[in-house]
């Protein structure tokens, strides 16, 4: 009998036989398979006061990574990582990002971790560092669905959403190095648009568009108000 009813991905590393199993309320069970029947080794959960257990026990998707750790998403509970230690047994870190929901996870052939979650990130586990992705740089939505994530033989990434399929190549993907500039495209005081040339307050606010002007003053009176600016997008490669 399995201690578990409610599972939610199945990861198998055929060097070990070894299959990691993510349930809804349970985190992660490590099974070997003897003859035909799985045999359970040990049981990655919650602990209370244990910062070395699982964030919380509804995991979902994994990545076995090349040095033999598993990357465990979690759904509350962000990105989990069981290490393998040279006496056989194992230890939990909890990752520090900045998503909760790791509802799709795929690793690129350069080891970084690509996230669909609110929006997609892409986590360096050598830095840390993390980048965010939304629909400004042109994903589906920054919703994605539970589990629909997986990357191609070519090494192709395809993550699915509430608005259809992302799909792209993680080593196109660059970060734009550029200082592109923002352009400020209209001001309200008080919720008013406030056109070049007209008279407020017994005064011009903007006398010149924009673009030409070098400075901007707003009194103490005029406190309620707002710029709003656009800005260029990040181009998908």
């Amino acid at each position: 009998n399995f201690p578990a009813r409610q599972f939610t991905h199945l990861l198998y590393d055929q060097s070990k036989e070894h299959i990691w199993a993510s349930t809804r309320d349970m985190g992660v069970l490590l099974f070997q398979l003897k003859g035909k029947k799985p045999h359970l080794l040990q049981k990655f959960s919650f602990e209370e006061h244990n910062p070395n257990s699982l964030s919380v026990n509804f995991a979902w998707q994994k990545i076995l990574d090349p040095n033999g750790a598993v990357w465990v998403g979690t759904i509350g509970g962000g990105l989990n990582k069981i290490e393998p230690l040279k006496n056989g047994k194992y230890f939990v870190k909890r990752i520090n990002i900045p998503e909760s929901n790791v509802e799709g996870l795929v690793q690129d052939q350069r080891g970084n971790l690509w996230i669909g979650g609110s929006g997609l990130g892409r986590f360096t586990p050598n830095t840390g560092q993390w980048v965010h992705y939304d629909v400004a740089d042109g994903i589906q939505s920054n919703s994605f669905k539970v589990g629909a994530a997986c990357k191609d033989s070519a090494g192709k990434i395809y993550m699915g959403g509430i608005k259809g399929l992302t799909y792209f190549d993680p080593l196109k993907i660059q970060p734009n190095k550029q200082n592109l500039p923002v352009r400020f495209t209209n001001l309200k005081i008080f919720n008013q648009v406030v056109n070049v040339g007209q008279e407020l307050n017994n005064r011009v606010i903007l006398p010149k568009p924009f673009h030409r002007l070098e400075e901007l003053e707003i009194h103490a009176d005029e406190n309620d108000f707002s710029l709003e600016f656009v800005g260029p997008y990040r181009d998908w490669e």
